[in-house]
């Protein structure tokens, strides 16, 4: 829970790299 809030509350992109896959 943190960045994916954050990106779904963004707009929706929701496409982390797999070096972001630790947020």
């Amino acid at each position: 829970r943190g960045m994916r809030d954050l990106v779904r509350a963004s707009g929706g992109l929701y496409r982390p790299p797999k070096r972001f896959r630790n947020w």
